[in-house]
């Protein structure tokens, strides 16, 4: 972006597209193509560049998001959200404490109730300008925040540990499963665990979440010997908190997070192995 006001706005941009679309590659693309609009607008017709910036990135972002809900089907195996490396302080304002859980959250809602939400809530915009950005009467818009919020309240757990607890959780998951300790595993797992893996193409997947302490614990630790023998495994952010990532010939091939709302219980472990989610992951974590 060569233009002072898009540079300006491109953070803002970036976070706002990947909110809604789950997708850090995506939301350059898209913030590329709404730059790429405001550079061939008649600016006479402009009153802000702001909104007529954040009225194209979200449009697009949804438009985007139904194309994918249609193709969803096809998908080989469970969804997640692409992770972004927060380790560097460049990327961590992309990201502004949403974390991969809640992202993963907002999957719950239609792309329409996506969009509404996170302008409201992650943006502050008043319902007149959610209104004109997507197409909706303000009183519709209302409702549909309403909804919105009442679906993420209901499928939101409990307040997240601290980051040194999570760390901690982590560390000990991490020694459990490389000694192939099920048992010590499973203490560290909530007894409604679950289990999300994305492997999409070219890399294994699991089909839908497994659930259960001793079948997560199972299945995690006879995970590991799917692994290259050569993968390095290394610790630093992801969205926001610790996670692992597993790297071959400094490719990352495996991203692993977990959610902990207790502190020595794991709710939920998240794994990617999606390798067209893993490219921007590798160098910014540090062993």
């Amino acid at each position: 972006m060569s233009d002072d006001v898009l540079g300006g706005l491109r953070p803002r941009l970036i976070s706002l597209a990947y909110r809604i679309t789950g997708s850090r590659t995506d939301a350059e693309d898209i913030v590329h193509e709404a730059a790429l609009r405001w550079l061939n607008a008649d600016r006479s017709n402009v009153r802000s560049p702001d909104a007529f910036l954040t009225t194209i990135t979200t449009r697009l972002s949804l438009n985007h998001l139904r194309d994918r809900k249609a193709r969803r089907e096809t998908y080989p195996g469970d969804w997640l959200p692409e992770p972004v490396d927060t380790g560097a302080a460049d990327r961590r304002e992309l990201l502004d404490e949403i974390s991969f859980g809640f992202l993963t959250m907002l999957e719950r809602l239609t792309p329409l109730q996506r969009a509404v939400f996170i302008l409201r809530s992650a943006f502050d915009c008043g319902y007149g300008e959610i209104a004109s950005i997507v197409g909706r009467d303000e009183a519709v818009c209302r409702k549909i925040f309403s909804r919105a919020q009442a679906a993420v309240m209901l499928a939101r757990p409990g307040r997240p540990v601290s980051g040194a607890v999570h760390k901690a959780l982590l560390a000990e998951f991490l020694q459990a499963v490389g000694s192939g300790d099920i048992s010590r595993l499973a203490l560290l797992l909530a007894d409604d665990v679950a289990m999300r893996g994305d492997g999409g193409p070219g890399a294994p997947a699991l089909k839908r979440p497994l659930r259960g302490r001793q079948a997560v614990a199972r299945f995690v630790v006879a995970s590991r010997a799917l692994l290259p023998a050569d993968a390095v495994l290394s610790l630093g952010e992801l969205n926001g908190v610790p996670a692992a990532t597993f790297q071959v010939q400094g490719r990352c091939v495996l991203a692993v997070l977990i959610e902990c709302t207790a502190e020595r219980s794991i709710d939920c472990v998240f794994a990617i192995s999606n390798p067209h989610k893993l490219r921007a992951i590798g160098e910014g974590l540090a062993a």
